[in-house]
């Protein structure tokens, strides 16, 4: 028997149930098509019509976010189609959702509504079938099943619909394949055109007030939750056990520094200096300094500092300093490694090109640069002039972007090789952001 007449939906058999009740029915549309309402069948006569229909327009059904959608591919393109809830019969919509094929889309809830809780999953489930089984090798390998016993092997212990999702959508064959998708779709997303980094002094006297009237408000009413966005250090929620988890998601951060300097055998500079630009409250203070010679935290906002200072000494931490950004700017210290992440996206891409330029050249012969830029956000462009006259400028956190290009001519101006450039997602779906690990030439 040909492997893919083995998989057989469970729905397709004549009189087969889906859910507690028999698969929802198309009701006729009248004569001619014209889309008149059905009616009760109060003689029967429409049960072998709607089996007609069925077979004619092969409905397909599935599941999203609570409802079962009942899709009608019509002969007759814009036809507007009822389905049958038991004995009566709804009415079609006048505003069907239509898709560019013709489709039209007839929602109807599912027999068992879901808790709050299971959002995601329907409170029942049913056993996995062979259809379960390549429709799973399908959406999440991409591709079909290597012969009929392997996908019955699937089988072997009964599973349930949605148990049989979670060990396909877990595999390690899965993340594979979600990756080499992403992959694709970075690829084909790359555009860094229509940034303006050219920057006046005026100009960047400017955009520096604005970041900085911006974030000392945030260091005023809610610092911790300006570092982290996470509704738990909100300033309103904000208790012991919150503090100490928002620095414990620092000690992951160092840790995670070191894990992507071990896989690319880089030994990082233990003893000299690290300079971290928007420390903020010092969320990675105390991982750098006890693991590095010194800690130096900049930050725009003397209200993040002054709880920086205070959380640092507080640990009885030694090793560390911290300045406002025109002290550091109107200084020439150098350091060994160089720290910044989810900072730079907050600024204009002129002053991220700036601080970015300006802390490269700081660092060491032989030093570090491990860094975070978002290079594109979707339907972005930035111009200076238009911001600065009000087009696009906020009182509140902002997003922006610096085009890859500009990041690499930073480097080769500074003697700096990439290492590691890998794609992160701590912008989230609405860009594309890299974490850079660099190393400036020469010996230390």
């Amino acid at each position: 028997m040909p492997l893919h007449s083995r998989f057989r939906r469970p729905d397709r058999a004549r009189g087969a149930a889906t859910g507690r009740g028999k698969m929802a029915r198309p009701g006729r549309t009248g004569r001619g098509g014209r889309g008149r309402p059905p009616g009760p069948d109060p003689e029967g006569r429409g049960q072998r019509g709607s089996a007609r229909l069925h077979r004619r327009l092969g409905p397909t059904c599935r599941f999203v976010r609570g409802q079962r959608v009942l899709r009608l591919r019509s002969r007759r393109r814009g036809r507007a189609l009822g389905v049958h809830r038991g004995r009566r019969a709804r009415e079609p919509s006048r505003h069907p959702a239509r898709s560019r094929a013709g489709c039209i889309r007839i929602a109807c809830p599912v027999s068992t509504p879901m808790s709050s809780a299971q959002s995601a999953f329907p409170s029942t489930d049913r056993p996995a079938s062979l259809y379960d089984v390549q429709a799973c090798y399908r959406l999440f390998l991409g591709r079909e099943p290597e012969s009929i016993d392997a996908a019955t092997g699937h089988l072997a212990d009964e599973p349930s619909t949605w148990t049989l999702i979670s060990r396909f959508r877990g595999s390690a064959e899965a993340r594979q394949f979600q990756v080499s998708q992403a992959a694709g779709l970075i690829a084909g997303a790359q555009e860094g055109r229509g940034v303006d980094l050219d920057l006046t002094e005026p100009q960047r006297q400017a955009l520096t007030d604005h970041v900085e009237q911006v974030w000392s408000r945030y260091g005023r009413e809610n610092a911790f939750f300006s570092v982290l966005t996470n509704p738990r250090y909100e300033a309103e929620h904000l208790g012991d056990a919150e503090v100490e988890e928002f620095y414990a998601t620092g000690e992951e951060e160092v840790g995670w520094l070191l894990e992507v300097c071990a896989r690319n055998h880089v030994a990082p500079p233990q003893a000299g200096a690290v300079l971290e630009l928007g420390c903020g409250v010092a969320r990675m203070g105390e991982a750098f300094a006890r693991r590095f010679g010194r800690y130096e935290g900049v930050d725009i906002s003397a209200e993040h500092l002054a709880l920086a200072r205070s959380r640092l000494a507080e640990r009885g931490v030694d090793n560390f300093g911290l300045r406002r950004l025109p002290e550091f700017l109107a200084g020439d210290d150098r350091y060994d490694l160089f720290f910044s992440v989810l900072v730079l996206q907050h600024n204009p891409p002129p002053i991220m090109h700036w601080l970015l330029d300006v802390a490269l050249g700081r660092l060491n012969a032989g030093g570090l640069a491990y860094f975070q830029v978002p290079c594109r956000l979707f339907d972005y462009r930035f111009d200076t002039e238009t911001y600065l006259a009000g087009v696009g400028q906020q009182e509140i956190m902002e997003m922006h972007a610096l085009p890859q290009p500009a990041v690499f001519a930073l480097m080769a101006r500074h003697g700096l090789t990439p290492i590691e450039v890998t794609p992160d997602d701590r912008v989230g779906s609405i860009g594309l952001s890299y974490t850079y690990l660099a190393r400036k030439a020469g010996r230390p």
